[in-house]
């Protein structure tokens, strides 16, 4: 609504003001000031991106401290196995099951 007033206001001034500098800034201003008030309501994250990240990771340490199978470690031929996060995806998508 605002941003409607201000593009009227503009209009009016094109018509009373031959600077076409000052005219172009403004309506960009106006332009910009618009898509901000449309844009208000949506969200720019994914959903769950961070703070699912941080929820996965300090469980996964805790997991770690309850149960040694999750902890990573080195087989019989000294390569390194799968890490905790990849035994707890695999958990849980058996549980998922």
């Amino acid at each position: 609504m605002a941003a409607n007033l201000l593009r009227a206001l503009l209009q009016e001034e094109e018509d009373d003001d031959d600077d076409d500098d000052d005219y172009a800034s403004l309506l960009a201003i106006a332009t910009l000031e618009e898509e901000q008030h449309l844009n208000k309501g949506q969200s720019t994250h994914r959903r769950g991106s961070i703070l699912g990240h941080a929820v996965i990771q300090r469980y996964r340490v805790q997991v770690e401290v309850y149960d040694s199978y999750f902890v990573q470690r080195q087989n019989a031929t000294e390569t390194i196995g799968l890490s905790s996060l990849q035994k707890m995806t695999t958990a849980m998508r058996m549980l998922a099951y």
